[in-house]
């Protein structure tokens, strides 16, 4: 959450576990993924969003650890999360981390819509998330193009949010305990890669010996989909 108030960014905040999470303003500060400063803007507004590394920044990071000798980090979503973690200020800034909003929480007037208010937030100068408003009845065809498409984007992603963009019927809808009523997430098709069993090993448990299949390690990384980044060796199975 960024927190600005008359135009300056007072707070940024990690989702932590729902109710209080850690301050990271001097991080974001530090990298540049969000403004200090807006002009022209509600005396009060807050928004959330999602820190993220692009895949040209996260190659150049390794690449650079990699000539200092160091491993290379496994994912751009984790080096994200833990660069804001960071004590060291300079080599923040230089990660390359960017920010896309989701969600204006407040501002004063307040758009009718989700898709106005990702429309107010990028006037003000914060980027927004890509979205898109169509009916009911094309749900299913945008998110099998963004399915598609999204090996051509400079994140990797690996699902979606559908929601209502008129904001009353959203805030009429309510939510559960976790979640709004008026939007669902979901993941993108799994995809399908191939690997060589090298042998099973059996694991011992409370209720029996489960199978562990073990093998040769398969690297997501790099394929057409441009799936997040894993390295699996070990495959979970029903037992047998």
């Amino acid at each position: 959450m960024l927190r600005y108030r008359q135009g300056v960014l007072v707070q940024a905040l990690t989702r932590g576990d729902g109710r209080s999470g850690m301050d990271v303003t001097s991080a974001i500060l530090a990298s540049g993924c969000a403004p200090a400063m807006l002009k022209e803007t509600p005396e009060k507004l807050e928004v959330l969003g999602e820190v993220v590394m692009s895949l040209s920044a996260f190659n150049a990071l390794n690449k650079r650890r990699r000539e200092e000798g160091l491993e290379g980090l496994k994912n751009p979503r984790n080096s994200a999360a833990g660069t804001l973690r960071l004590k060291d200020h300079a080599e923040i800034a230089r990660r390359g981390l960017e920010i896309r909003i989701f969600e204006l929480i407040v501002a004063e007037p307040m758009p009718s819509t989700h898709t106005g208010a990702l429309a107010m937030v990028s006037s003000l100068g914060l980027p927004a998330v890509e979205s898109r408003a169509v009916s009911g009845f094309e749900v299913l065809r945008s998110i099998e193009e963004m399915n598609r498409d999204r090996a051509n984007g400079p994140f990797r992603t690996d699902g979606i949010v559908v929601r209502l963009d008129d904001r009353t019927e959203f805030e009429r809808l309510g939510k559960t305990a976790k979640y709004p009523r008026g939007a669902i997430a979901r993941k993108y098709r799994a995809v399908a890669v191939e690997t060589r069993l090298l042998r099973v090993e059996w694991m011992y448990g409370d209720t029996g010996r489960p199978p562990l299949p073990i093998s040769s390690r398969s690297n997501w990384a790099g394929r057409p989909c441009n799936v997040p980044v894993c390295t699996a060796s070990s495959i979970c199975v029903r037992w047998i």
